[in-house]
């Protein structure tokens, strides 16, 4: 068990409309603002990711609560939709909805009871999902650097 740390790094150029390269553990890749929101739409966008981080988070909890249940899974997907609406305040989480599809394979088959207490684990045991239903300590360490002429 213990402690685990993750890290980002990103990079920003240009404005609003301006676009951002980012790397996170393995991942790598462009940023920008969501054409939806009067930017580039290029590479991907913080919402996405947040929704690609919940439903990620959500397939590898479940595939491990299946394993640790032994059910045999013929196939498994996930498809995840994250709604947001914006105000005068800013940007707002709506509602995710995680929609796991399950093939059991014909010896577990008669564990679709069981599947489903798998699902509701797999959703309580998800680190990503536990952050955006409870209040979270956020900590902000900038760095002010002046350039020199």
């Amino acid at each position: 068990m213990g402690e685990h740390t993750f890290n980002f790094e990103g990079k920003w150029d240009g404005g609003y409309k301006g676009k951002g390269e980012i790397t996170a553990g393995n991942l790598s890749t462009v940023i920008s603002r969501a054409k939806s929101m009067n930017g580039l739409g290029e590479g991907t966008n913080p919402d996405e990711m947040l929704i690609g981080a919940a439903g990620s988070c959500f397939l590898m909890s479940l595939t491990y609560v299946l394993d640790k249940e032994e059910i045999s899974i013929d196939k498994l997907t996930v498809t995840s939709a994250g709604t947001f609406y914006d105000d005068k305040d800013g940007v707002h989480f709506k509602k995710l909805v995680h929609c796991p599809h399950i093939i059991l394979s014909r010896t577990a088959s008669e564990q679709v009871d069981k599947v489903h207490q798998c699902i509701k684990l797999a959703e309580k045991r998800c680190m990503v999902s536990n952050a955006l239903h409870k209040d979270i300590e956020i900590v902000v360490e900038p760095t002010i650097q002046i350039k020199i002429v």
